[in-house]
């Protein structure tokens, strides 16, 4: 059986990190970068996708399952990030100078321009820390808790009888300090790729977890599959 593995992203206000992750929360490799060197949004996901393809390389005759992308006031209903208070991106104008401030930021549409095969979802980074404490961290086995993430902002997510907690539209449930949330990962739905979905049931793919401030090593993985 083709060993199945799964592209997660942390979008944070510093770096952009991203990894390749196995169902068993191992990463097989990671790559990164600084987020603020692109401030033209269409440059950072030409960057994103070269590191995308660079871990691609490293696990050949692999399956690809999806990618997964955590990013500060990401919205796993609408597939965007809705004006993220620590990072700032920019339209460019014809002439080549710095247009007006992208407030809507369409991560996955834009994304699966480039895989567009691939199921492609984002959410909270705070949220996307939350599911991985519950699955793979420190809160296995619990069903009542919260995440706080430290990093360039201040985040947090909140898991209730087991399950993610979502407010209306998405991002209600967040706990944000001023300076934005900080990151993590999100999750992929494998079952329905047009499908957002409301972690944690059991029909998604791996992402990756990236946290320096929360833990001592690297990283640790936020990852369910399809049973």
């Amino acid at each position: 059986m083709t060993e199945k593995l799964a592209i997660g992203v942390d979008v944070g206000g510093t770096n952009t990190v991203t990894g390749l992750v196995d169902t068993e929360g191992k990463t097989h490799g990671e790559r990164s970068f600084k987020t603020r060197e692109y401030p033209y949004f269409e440059d950072y996901v030409e960057r994103l996708v070269q590191d995308i393809e660079s871990l691609r390389r490293i696990a050949p005759g692999t399956e690809l399952a999806g990618i997964g992308i955590g990013v500060p006031n990401g919205n796993y209903f609408s597939g965007v990030a809705e004006n993220p208070i620590n990072i700032r991106w920019y339209e460019r104008n014809r002439d080549g100078s710095q247009g007006a401030q992208i407030l809507t930021i369409p991560f996955v549409e834009t994304v699966k321009k480039h895989y567009p095969s691939l199921p492609v979802v984002i959410d909270n980074d705070a949220n996307a820390a939350a599911i991985g404490e519950m699955i793979y961290g420190g809160a296995r086995g619990m069903r009542d808790f919260i995440e706080i993430t430290l990093g360039t902002g201040l985040g947090g997510g909140i898991v209730a009888n087991g399950e993610m907690v979502y407010g209306y539209g998405g991002p209600a449930n967040s706990a944000t300090s001023r300076s934005g949330p900080a990151g993590d990962c999100a999750a992929v739905d494998a079952g329905d790729a047009s499908r957002p979905m409301s972690p944690p049931p059991a029909s998604c793919v791996p992402c990756w977890r990236y946290s320096r401030t929360i833990r001592d090593q690297a990283g640790s993985g936020a990852f369910l599959w399809r049973r």
